[in-house]
């Protein structure tokens, strides 16, 4: 089961186990289960703020804000790209394992506009 920070190790989970791995284990993969995840940020520095919000105490968010916004954003939006283009074309092979996504349209970090069209995207590729 994968949050949004969750959906970060997945992206590495599958490059792992479709990509590197020399062993079968993405047979023993059943499924994967994201709770309110992928957020879309638009790959912008304030999308990153949004989420560091529900991080830790006061001290820990504005550490966390204050690096955020050192981040070359050409370099935030590229790494944006990658990881969501990533999950929509499923750059790793994990096609094949089924996915649930949960969510709500009143999560205040995860679009269900960009998120549904991920799932219909999804979909479209494993039929």
């Amino acid at each position: 089961m994968f949050s949004n920070n969750g959906c970060f190790l997945w992206e590495w989970i599958r490059y792992t186990l479709f990509h590197k791995s020399s062993y079968n284990l993405q047979d023993k993969l059943i499924g994967t289960i994201f709770d309110s995840a992928p957020a879309y940020f638009h790959g912008k520095i304030d999308g990153l703020q949004s989420a560091i919000e529900y991080v830790g105490n006061k001290e820990q968010r504005d550490n966390l804000i204050s690096m955020a916004r050192s981040l070359n954003p050409n370099l935030v939006k590229r790494r944006h790209n990658e990881f969501w283009n990533g999950l929509r074309d499923d750059i790793y092979g994990s096609g094949n394992v089924p996915q649930l996504y949960l969510y709500s349209d009143n999560d205040p970090l995860t679009n269900v506009t960009y998120l549904e069209e991920l799932i219909a995207h999804r979909r479209q590729q494993i039929s």
